[in-house]
């Protein structure tokens, strides 16, 4: 006898993405709610599947319930069973839904033996709980979702993913300057205040053929010298100059900071997650969000924002963050996506005066939790996100 996997339909998808990634059944059932359907939640699970090979395009039903009634669940499926007369082997899925779908649908499936599944979020396994006088060891879930895929269960689109793999490309090529950078920061950072001010409004109309930069900056230090040195930069009558490309712009105007913590976060990834940079997501409104470095890891989704801002300007610095908070409250508010979130800064504004992380940021970021990562952490990223 087929099998067939039924799904309560909610904010949460991931659940029933990866239970039917394990099971791999022959028919789909989805009770779902009017709010959802106009989410297109069932629309993205359908989605994030075919992305793995597995085509319901024609081996679906969905079931749009009353949420708040115990009887209409079950009479549509009873209904609906009459009409086409399938038989099946019933698994399931009683992690999402509200509690009287899940009530419902238990109620119903009991008599027709199903086996009944549970995930603790956010554990990757499943818990059989009947019969409860014995129930089984948890079962793992070994599939781990990508980036593309975690986005994709969520409703958006990843519109710029040719770029993307240009961006990784880059920050691969820039990865000893980056380093550089990172390692000599407080020297350089009146470097790279000028290349913020001379290049910052630059970016939004960039030539097409590229721009002839001058820099007029006296230098400093020899760590500025080599900087330049290592960017390609050239001299001649007096100044150091380069012909930029709008990578390069963006790189030196802080763009730097996100390559760097990429390449960090894919070698302390490993095989074990999926990294991406300078990504620009389309929701199902047609709404553009960009993430500076976005991740997987164990199938829990992670936004690291990247902030190389002028330590005086402290009021640009609490609209960057504010920024942040209100882009994660949007995507938690409209898509129950809550990720695990890191703001990535070389600010100085974000220590008090006895060297210590103001306690406002700190509490105010575990209001969203949001970990803010300052310059002192950043140059053992690694180290201090596998710690977190």
């Amino acid at each position: 006898m087929k099998t067939c996997l039924v799904s309560l339909v909610s904010d949460q998808t991931i659940p029933n993405i990866l239970v039917a990634l394990h099971f791999r059944p022959d028919f789909l059932l989805f009770f779902s709610t009017k709010k959802m359907e106009e989410k297109v939640k069932t629309k993205a699970i359908l989605d994030t599947l075919l992305m793995r090979g597995l085509d319901y395009t024609s081996n679906y039903h969905v079931f749009q319930v009353n949420e708040n009634s115990l009887l209409d669940l079950q009479q549509q499926f009873i209904d609906w069973t009459a009409k086409t007369g399938d038989a099946y082997n019933y698994i399931v899925n009683l992690t999402c839904g509200n509690k009287l779908m899940s009530l419902s649908a238990y109620d119903l499936f009991k008599e027709y033996e199903a086996t009944m599944v549970y995930v603790p979020i956010p554990r990757n396994e499943f818990l059989i709980p009947f019969p409860k006088h014995r129930p089984k060891e948890p079962t793992l879930l070994k599939e781990r979702l990508s980036v593309e895929e975690y986005l994709t269960a969520y409703g958006f689109s990843i519109n710029n993913k040719s770029k993307t793999i240009k961006n990784f490309q880059k920050a691969k090529e820039r990865r000893k300057i980056t380093e550089f950078i990172i390692n000599r920061y407080e020297v350089l950072q009146e470097l790279f205040y000028t290349f913020i001010q001379d290049l910052r409004e630059l970016i939004k109309k960039f030539p097409k053929n590229g721009y002839a930069y001058s820099l007029g900056k006296t230098l400093k230090n020899d760590s500025e010298r080599e900087m330049l040195k290592l960017f390609g930069f050239g001299y001649e009558n007096g100044k150091f100059i380069k012909n930029l490309d709008k990578s390069e712009c963006r790189f030196l105007c802080g763009g730097w900071l996100e390559e760097y913590v990429y390449i960090a976060v894919e070698e302390a990834l490993g095989i074990k997650g999926n990294v991406m940079i300078g990504v620009e997501a389309i929701d199902r409104k047609g709404n553009k969000n960009e993430f500076d470095v976005i991740f997987t890891y164990e199938n829990s989704l992670n936004l690291i924002e990247c902030k190389s801002l002028d330590p005086d300007e402290g009021s640009e610095f609490k609209v960057g963050i504010i920024d942040f908070y209100y882009k994660l409250g949007a995507l938690r508010r409209n898509f129950g996506l809550t990720p695990n979130a890191y703001l990535a800064t070389t600010s100085k504004e974000v220590y008090d005066q006895t060297g210590n992380i103001k306690p406002h940021l700190i509490e105010r970021g575990k209001q969203f939790n949001i970990t803010l990562v300052p310059y002192d952490k950043l140059k053992n990223i690694k180290e201090f996100l596998s710690k977190t």
